[in-house]
C-alpha cells in the first residue's frame, strides 16, 4: 500500500496570536482541513513558560475569555480529523518566573550571557530566548511538568518537543564548568577545541539532551501517545553547537518521528540538508521536512527566508519527490489565502 504524505503546520498560540472565540477555532482548523494539512502541532506555552491550556499548575496566559485554548482546538480537529500533537518548548524558559527563582538553573555562554544568539561571530543576542541548563536534574524534572500535565490532562495523538538542546555553544554555566573539571581534570576556558577534553564536553551536553528524550520517550510509550521533535537541520553540525545529536534517537527509535527545520531560503544548502535528512528514513523513522514562509521565518534569522509563495510550495514539492514522509510549514499564522489554496494540490 502506498504510504500518505502527510501535510502538518506548527502554530504559533501566544499574546499577540490567540483564539478570541471557539469559533474562530473552527474557522482557522476548516481551512486548515481544506489545505489537507492533517497534522497540527500548536504551541502550548511563550517564553515565560506561561501555557494556554487551563489544566495546569504553571502561570496561564491571560486571553482574556473563558475556554480552554487546547481543548477547543482538540475537539474541532477531531471533527476535521486532524491529529494534534502539542508543541511543547523544553529548556528557553530563562525567562521565566520559575527559572528567575531559581537562577543558578540558568545555562550561560562562555562570555556569560544567556541569551541565545542569533549571529555567532558577532554575538548578536536575539533577547527572545534565554536558555535553562540541560545538564541538571532539576531542569529536566521541571520541563518534564509540561509534558506529564498534557499527556495526563488532554486526549492527544501525541507530544511534539522543541528547543530539546542547549543554546548555541552554551553549557559554560559554573554547574557546567564543574562537571567538566571533574569529567577531565580541565578547565573548559582552558579546553582547546577538537582536543579529547573538547570532545568529552560535547559527549557530555549530548548524553544529557539523550537522557531527557529517553525519559520522555518511555513516559509517551507508555501511555501509547507519539514522539516527536523539531531538531536542528545542521547535521552533524549541531552535535556540537548545540549538544543535539538527533540520528541517535532515531538509531534507538526514542522517536516516531523528527521534523527537521529546513528553512533555508539559500537553494542550495536547502538541498544540502534536505538530503542527509531523508537517509535517516533508513533507520526506519519518518521523516517530516520543516519549511518556512517569508512571513514566519525573521529576516533576522540565518536561515535568510523564502521570499515568494511559488518558492514556498517549490520546496514542498520537492520533499515530496524525494520520497519523505511529509512536510511542516512554520507557522499557520504566516500562511496567505493563496497559499493555502496552493498546499491542497501537493
Amino acid at each position: 500500500m502506498k504510504r500518505k504524505f502527510i501535510k502538518a503546520a506548527w502554530l504559533r498560540i501566544d499574546e499577540q496570536n490567540f483564539f478570541k472565540t471557539k469559533g474562530d477555532v473552527a474557522s482557522l482548523l476548516d481551512n486548515l482541513s481544506r489545505a489537507g494539512i492533517k497534522m497540527l502541532f500548536p504551541s502550548v506555552q511563550n517564553i515565560k513558560g506561561e501555557v494556554i491550556y487551563k489544566k495546569s499548575d504553571h502561570p496561564l496566559i491571560n486571553f482574556g475569555n473563558d475556554f480552554d485554548q487546547l481543548e477547543e482546538i482538540i475537539h474541532i480537529a477531531k471533527l476535521k480529523n486532524i491529529e494534534i500533537h502539542p508543541w511543547i518548548t523544553i529548556f528557553n524558559h530563562g525567562l521565566s518566573k520559575w527559572a528567575k527563582s531559581h537562577p543558578s538553573f540558568i545555562d550561560k555562554d562562555r562570555f556569560g550571557n544567556f541569551f541565545d544568539i542569533k549571529h555567532v561571530s558577532k554575538r548578536i543576542a536575539s533577547k527572545t530566548a534565554a536558555f535553562l541548563c540541560p545538564s541538571q536534574k532539576e531542569v529536566h524534572d521541571w520541563a518534564f511538568t509540561f509534558i506529564e500535565e498534557i499527556i495526563n490532562n488532554y486526549d492527544v495523538s501525541g507530544v511534539h518537543l522543541d528547543y530539546v538542546r542547549y543554546g548555541e555553544f552554551f553549557g559554560w554555566c559554573k554547574f557546567c564548568r564543574k562537571k567538566h573539571f571533574q569529567r577531565t581534570g580541565c578547565k573548559l576556558d582552558k579546553t582547546i577545541p577538537g582536543s579529547p577534553e573538547w570532545q568529552s564536553w560535547i559527549s557530555y551536553k549530548t548524553e544529557n539532551i539523550n537522557h531527557f528524550i529517553y525519559k520522555v520517550h518511555n513516559f509517551t510509550r507508555n501511555n501509547s501517545i507519539k514522539l516527536s521533535v523539531a531538531v536542528f537541520p545542521r547535521y552533524p553540525m549541531c552535535i556540537e553547537s548545540v549538544g543535539q545529536n538527533w540520528i541517535t534517537w532515531c538509531q534507538e527509535g526514542w522517536v516516531d518521528f523528527v521534523v527537521p527545520m529546513n528553512y533555508w531560503g539559500n537553494w542550495k544548502k536547502f538541498n544540502k540538508y534536505a538530503a542527509i535528512h531523508a537517509r535517516v528514513m533508513n533507520l526506519g523513522i519518518p521523516v517530516i521536512e520543516g519549511l518556512s514562509n517569508s512571513k514566519s521565518c525573521s529576516i533576522n534569522s540565518v536561515f535568510r527566508p523564502l521570499k515568494t509563495s511559488a518558492l514556498l510550495i517549490k520546496r514542498a514539492f520537492k520533499v515530496k519527490e524525494m520520497k519523505f514522509s511529509g512536510v511542516s510549514f512554520f507557522e499557520v499564522h504566516g500562511l496567505t489565502e493563496n497559499e493555502l489554496k496552493m498546499i491542497s494540490s501537493i
